[in-house]
């Protein structure tokens, strides 16, 4: 499957079940996204949360990843996926698990069954770039990278 985009409206003040059924959408006018996580071992959701500029715009992050975006994310994995689910990202200035607490997401994933982790913390694995890459044909990241059978990074539009 080629690279695809889908766009969803979803308002700021919609509930997060409406969110959630925004983001269902979205998926299904991309295709198949189960083709990357049927029978895999672990899938890493990059969740980010690199900074701590956490604001509210009628009750929603402006520049972070929103936890009904992220919740819904995890329950479209689970739709495809049996398997470890990690969480994370490696936040400036602070602890990541500082951010998810203070943004919401410790309460939004704590019935999803997954595992959060600071990418921060290692241990640290040289990793390469398929093809070689243009500048640099290896990265030095987190352990949780190179044992993930499916990475999805939930990007925040801004």
């Amino acid at each position: 499957m080629g690279e695809r985009v889908a766009v969803v409206r979803c308002e700021a003040t919609a509930p997060d079940a409406a969110v959630e059924a925004a983001l269902l959408r979205a998926a299904e006018l991309v295709g198949d996204v189960g083709t990357g996580l049927r029978g895999k071992q672990k899938v890493l959701i990059k969740a980010n949360l690199g900074t701590t500029d956490i604001r509210l715009h009628q009750g929603r992050q402006v520049a972070l990843t929103d936890p009904s975006v992220l919740a819904a994310t995890v329950r479209l994995v689970r739709q495809f996926h049996q398997g470890d689910i990690v969480v994370g990202d490696a936040s400036t200035g602070c602890s990541c698990y500082e951010v998810y607490e203070r943004v919401g997401h410790a309460r939004a994933l704590r019935d999803l069954d997954v595992r959060v982790v600071d990418f921060k913390e290692g241990p640290y694995v040289e990793c390469p770039v398929p093809a070689g890459g243009i500048m640099l044909d290896r990265y030095c990241m987190n352990h949780e990278f190179a044992g993930a059978d499916a990475i999805v990074s939930v990007a925040k539009l801004k």
